[in-house]
């Protein structure tokens, strides 16, 4: 049975397997990350952590239907020396001032902030980190908005969403 939380899950980790597959300039390894042949359900509560931190965890190792990108890290590309990438989010909004992506967003040089001017003449005025296809939508799909519109987490999880919401009104 799928429940509408492992449903939120699978769903999530889609962007992720799109990327892998678009990623032709990434070497592959030989070196496989391998998993059950069957599931191992949770075995006790959720803590705070598992519960922020899902995305990040393996279901063989830490019993949480995660994306394994600590395991990824840990087994496949801790010794690897990374490269440059830029990444373009095409169906969904992002949180520019998010703690983790502040700092590493990608900014249009040839245009000026805030003036209401089109500067490097490509037809979008203000295309600071790109350009917002879908007009006036901002809340539509961040995670904050996500975790009240399928009523996920705790009251204490959804509290904090709403105020996030309620600060970027």
């Amino acid at each position: 049975m799928i429940t509408k939380l492992n449903k939120t899950l699978w769903v999530s980790m889609l962007p992720l397997a799109m990327l892998a597959i678009g990623c032709t300039g990434i070497k592959s390894t030989t070196k496989l990350l391998s998993g059950p042949d069957t599931f191992v359900a949770k075995n006790g509560e959720i803590g705070e952590y598992q519960m922020l931190n899902w995305q990040h965890l393996d279901l063989l190792k830490d019993t949480i239907p995660g994306m394994s990108v600590d395991r990824a890290y840990k087994e496949l590309i801790r010794k690897k020396k990374g490269n440059p990438v830029t990444v373009a989010v095409l169906d969904a909004g992002i949180d520019l001032l998010h703690e983790d992506l502040a700092s590493v967003l990608w900014i249009n040089a040839k245009e000026i902030a805030g003036n209401g001017q089109d500067n490097d003449g490509n037809g979008f005025i203000d295309d600071i980190h790109g350009y917002n296809f879908l007009g006036n939508s901002y809340h539509e799909r961040l995670e904050f908005t996500r975790i009240l519109s399928l009523g996920l987490g705790d009251e204490k999880l959804r509290e904090k969403a709403r105020k996030k919401i309620r600060g970027r009104s």
